[in-house]
């Protein structure tokens, strides 16, 4: 299940906002991510003191993505993340070249994903000829995606209540998960 939080409602998407942040080069469009990946970023950050300051006045959205064309790009081997290079380099000098406006062309949008660790495993094999000198990566925090095509986009508000019972949900299942896992390293 992919979410989108913000602190505004969303009323009617466009594409009128394609483009590019002036700051780091990432697309602009509808950003969203796996499960609770932002919240949690957002919480071990120190952006929100509490989990209670994450529930105040922000929307929760799901997100489905099933209509999308996305290019998915998996951060965990190096070999896939040369492949996306090749194929979407500008080919100049800059740190990040990726070559965004080709890549609007051919997809409605991008996921990236085994995100940690990606800064580890390049820097182990920077040294190879094989390494692209691109980190547009380095603008996302975790495990995320942009759609710039938002026609296709399918989004439905959530209450802050179901979203809270899905996260609790959650949380517990993977406490439980740990505690099995312990019992049966006993």
């Amino acid at each position: 299940m992919f979410y989108h939080i913000t602190g505004t409602e969303i009323g009617k998407l466009s594409s009128e906002r394609r483009g590019f942040y002036n700051d780091c080069d990432r697309p602009r469009g509808f950003w969203f991510t796996e499960e609770f990946k932002w919240l949690e970023f957002l919480l071990n950050d120190g952006f929100f003191l509490s989990l209670n300051d994450c529930f105040w006045n922000n929307y929760f959205y799901e997100v489905d993505v099933s209509k999308c064309n996305l290019i998915f790009i998996d951060l965990s081997s190096i070999d896939e993340y040369n492949k996306f290079y090749l194929q979407y380099s500008k080919n100049d000098d800059k740190e990040s070249n990726i070559n965004w406006e080709k890549l609007m062309s051919d997809y409605d949008g991008f996921y990236c994903y085994n995100h940690e660790n990606f800064d580890d495993k390049i820097k182990l094999e920077y040294s190879s000829p094989n390494i692209p000198n691109v980190f547009f990566h380095k603008s996302l925090n975790i495990d995320s995606g942009c759609i710039w095509n938002v026609e296709k986009l399918g989004i439905k508000k959530i209450t802050t209540e179901v979203f809270k019972d899905r996260y609790f949900l959650e949380k517990r299942k993977s406490q439980m998960n740990y505690k099995k896992a312990l019992l049966r390293g006993l």
